[in-house]
């Protein structure tokens, strides 16, 4: 799905994750949106503080979503999904 026709909440994710910071000054994260389950993934990074990264990516994601309306919670880990939580 072209990112201009992803929903509000995920673009506004995204852009807190480009505009935020992260632990060695890198934005290595993907997101991937398919079949209406958004993960967060850092592949071919190997560098000692990468989930670092990850984990500050995924609670600017969070933050941004929740901004929007779209409360919700990541799974631990490379390749976890983002599930959101109606009425939080």
């Amino acid at each position: 799905m072209p990112y201009d026709q992803l929903p509000k909440w995920i673009r506004a994710g995204v852009q807190a994750v480009i505009k935020g910071p992260s632990a060695v000054n890198k934005q290595p994260v993907v997101f991937s949106y398919r079949n209406d389950t958004l993960t967060a993934a850092m592949p071919g990074q190997t560098y000692e503080i990468r989930f670092n990264d990850l984990g500050i990516a995924k609670l600017h994601f969070q933050i941004a979503a929740e901004s929007c309306g779209v409360a919700g919670t990541w799974e631990w880990g490379e390749g976890g999904a983002f599930t959101t939580a109606p009425g939080l």
